[in-house]
């Protein structure tokens, strides 16, 4: 997906809630073999605000040298990630993977741009919302 996103131009960031390190984070990618495909991360143990707080978002934003309007935030839950975007005028592609305990669960309305059910499915979405850009 990263991969993709870069040839269509696009910049690609990562903002994660977490408590584990920058480098902690960069060693997995670098294993994976994807740490040159980032423009930006950033970290919750790093800044101060979590998502869904605005103020992640468009710190994420800046990292990236993009407008929040100009920016999709891809996530597996939907207060975080789904919510916490759209805050900020970003969009927010819902991908729904993940099972949260019954502690974790917010209410809320929001509602995804659009859903990915696999994450190579990010590019198809992006693809219809260039095209629609473009006119």
């Amino acid at each position: 997906m990263w991969e993709g996103l870069r040839e269509r131009g696009l910049r690609v960031g990562v903002l994660s809630n977490t408590i584990w390190s920058r480098d902690y984070h960069r060693e997995i990618f670098e294993r994976d073999g994807v740490l040159d495909l980032l423009d930006a991360d950033l970290y919750s143990s790093e800044i101060d605000h979590v998502k869904p707080h605005p103020e992640a978002f468009r710190a994420i934003c800046r990292a990236l040298g993009v407008e929040p309007e100009a920016a999709v935030y891809v996530g597996d839950r939907m207060f975080e990630d789904v919510h916490g975007p759209q805050q900020v005028g970003m969009r927010a592609i819902w991908v729904p993977h993940s099972t949260l305990p019954e502690n974790q669960k917010v209410e809320v309305t929001a509602v995804p741009d659009a859903r990915a059910h696999e994450l190579l499915d990010v590019l198809s979405v992006v693809d219809g919302w260039l095209a629609d850009a473009r006119g």
